[in-house]
């Protein structure tokens, strides 16, 4: 990207008043410069945009420009959509070329009342938080033979909207976009990639509305990029860089839609950075090697945390309202770290821990409403203990015996109930088995075992239970292949069968129900207390292939919910991987009905009251209103 300044004179920057000078009035101009002027096509493939804030020079507003190449054309300042005639030599279920379908494509769907709209073809489908577009990829182009590995093909890109009412649209705006390479943000925004050599690692980064309308060129020689709050944080190379083999280049930062690239720092490839939860800032560590740390704001402010002697320790963290970063600092000579609290801004630095255990694993954890912070402490008789910290004032909490001094253990997620009340510790120990280890914040005591055996689930136990929303029920998945059910202030149910996938609640206030998975090829549902028997769902089906296609995103779950619609695997097939497919027929159970949203299917989102999919193998995309 090579921005350069273009000088718009505006008529009004914004409001005039009249002001006294020695005795003469003059205009005063309020000149944000925060609307940019309309884009421009400089010839028929070449859009020029501007970005914001521009600089107010003698009550003109200065924006520098970007240049955007329009691969199907430029006009009325805006990159055009592609024209296509569809080519159908046969009424079959294939590609017309354009996205269509030259023929009906079979869906499968057999749930009572359901009548599936057929839309087109995809390979590989996202939907926009508001559930009415979606970005499928087709046509996918094969690898050229020397790749040397195995990267996600690339193929056109079309953006559908779907309206409540009203037809549908399809805007087809890229054709060299990687499978899995499309974010919607919640402003309403497109995110893509667009990679013309699938075997690169850099691709172009592309920004359109959500209907897939006035796309753009954000930056080339990106590595990806994420969006938190209304930011787009993402990695340039250095196109310099003499050793190709590893990553050498910067981290930027855009407000959406068209704000100006900011470089916050140089990064490697063993560099670590996290936004705050209002995209206004960065804490980053430039290498594992350079232990230092820093915080990068986007008013291009920062605040270095380190010293020569106390560098990087552990993994930062956060406030969930980003107005506050924990970090711990350790001078390399014992195990034992001190802990600091500073204000986003840089002000208010503390120490409120000079000899904390946090630098394994998660050794802090943040309260979710931002009130309390604890972290892991060693006392004289080993083991670990928690100590919490509030900031509304009062004295610490310890709660001891998180780790037994006995047995030991690790501590692989530490973290408060949704309703702050408690502090959970899962504790992994292979002598003894694991634990998930319970206690109040509220007062001093010793922490104890909610659940006495817990089931590892290979991603730190992020995956190992899961609460109510207001934190009055959990089911844990036992390491006695059995589910607890506990209700606190009640009691708990044991689900006996083994539990290979997370619990799921159903996403209502009242009296919300669980699917429960116990046993390999069992699933079903409870009531909120767990209290048997629950209503087994008819032809469950796992597998791992399955799950790793879950666990990576291809699809939200491996079963879960739509409303108080429940959703479920059966008849699996296909082999996880970059560029295979894991099909299922997807099944449903509502309050009234059960039956088969789609055979064979190998995507689904979930979204404005609709389940969209896609079936193999001949990728035809489909929606149906959600039971």
């Amino acid at each position: 990207m090579r921005p350069h300044l273009l000088l718009v004179f505006l008529v009004a920057c914004g409001d005039a008043s009249k002001s006294p000078d020695a005795g003469n009035e003059v205009d005063a101009f309020d000149c944000t410069c925060e609307v940019a002027p309309p884009s421009t096509c400089l010839d028929a493939n070449t859009l020029e945009s501007s970005l914001v804030p521009g600089t107010c020079v003698d009550n003109a507003c200065e924006f520098a420009t970007t240049t955007t190449p329009c691969p199907f054309g430029c006009e009325n300042g805006a990159c055009q959509p592609q024209q296509c005639t569809p080519n159908c030599p046969t009424q079959t279920c294939v590609d017309d070329g354009c996205g269509g379908t030259c023929g009906p494509c079979a869906s499968g769907t057999t749930f009572p009342g359901l009548t599936p709209t057929n839309l087109g073809i995809a390979d590989d489908i996202n939907v926009s938080p508001d559930g009415t577009h979606i970005a499928a990829i087709r046509a996918l182009k094969p690898l050229p033979a020397n790749c040397g590995f195995n990267p996600p093909k690339v193929g056109t890109l079309d953006i559908w909207t779907v309206p409540a009412s009203g037809n549908v649209t399809r805007r087809t705006i890229g054709t060299d976009v990687p499978l899995w390479s499309t974010t919607f943000t919640p402003s309403g925004h497109l995110i893509y990639l667009d990679k013309k050599n699938p075997c690169m690692g850099f691709a172009e980064l592309w920004i359109a509305n959500a209907d897939g309308s006035q796309p753009r060129r954000i930056a080339e020689g990106a590595s990806g990029g994420f969006v938190v709050a209304n930011t787009l944080f993402f990695d340039l190379a250095d196109p310099n860089d003499p050793d190709k083999s590893t990553f050498d280049g910067w981290v930027y930062a855009m407000k959406l839609p068209n704000g100006q690239p900011i470089k916050l720092a140089d990064i490697r490839y063993n560099s670590t950075y996290v936004p705050d939860p209002t995209g206004n800032a960065i804490w980053i560590n430039y290498s594992t090697t350079a232990r230092d740390l820093r915080i990068v704001r986007l008013d291009g402010t920062s605040t270095q945390l380190h010293s020569t002697t106390d560098t990087y320790a552990d993994f930062p963290r956060w406030s969930p309202d980003g107005s506050k970063l924990a970090f711990a600092l350790n001078d390399g000579t014992t195990i034992f770290s001190s802990l600091h609290v500073i204000n986003a801004d840089g002000t208010g630095r503390s120490m409120i821990d000079d000899s904390c255990r946090c630098s394994g694993f998660d050794g802090m954890t943040w309260s979710f409403d931002g009130v309390r912070i604890a972290w892991l402490e060693r006392p004289p008789s080993f083991g670990l203990d928690a100590q919490i910290h509030s900031f509304a004032g009062g004295s610490d909490v310890t709660l001891t015996g998180v780790v037994s001094p006995t047995t030991g253990g690790t501590v692989f997620r530490l973290t408060f109930s949704n309703d702050n009340l408690r502090l959970y510790a899962a504790v992994d120990n292979d002598q003894v088995g694991n634990k998930l280890m319970s206690g109040t914040v509220a007062q001093s005591g010793a922490m104890t075992a909610l659940v006495p055996s817990l089931q590892a689930d290979g991603n730190t136990y992020k995956n190992a239970w899961t609460e109510h929303p207001n934190g009055s029920v959990i089911a844990v998945r036992g390491g006695d292949s059995s589910t607890k059910v506990i209700t606190h202030g009640g009691g708990t149910q044991s689900i006996a069968g083994l539990p290979l996938e997370q619990p799921q609640l159903e996403p209502i206030a009242a009296n919300p129900r669980w699917i429960l998975q116990h046993g390999t090829q069992t699933a079903s549902i409870f009531p909120t207390a767990g209290t048997a028997p629950g209503t087994t769902l008819p032809g469950f089906a796992w597998n791992d292939e399955l799950s790793s296609w879950a666990f990576s995103g291809r699809v939200p779950f491996v079963f879960g919910w739509a409303g108080s619609t429940a959703l479920y695997p059966s008849q699996i097939g296909g082999t996880f991987g970059i560029n295979t497919k894991v099909t299922q027929d997807l099944m449903a159970v509502s309050p009234s009905a059960s039956g088969r949203i789609g055979a064979l299917v190998a995507h689904y989102r979930l979204g404005a009251q609709r389940i969209y999919f896609t079936t193999a193998p001949q990728n035809g995309l489909f929606y149906v209103p959600s039971p």
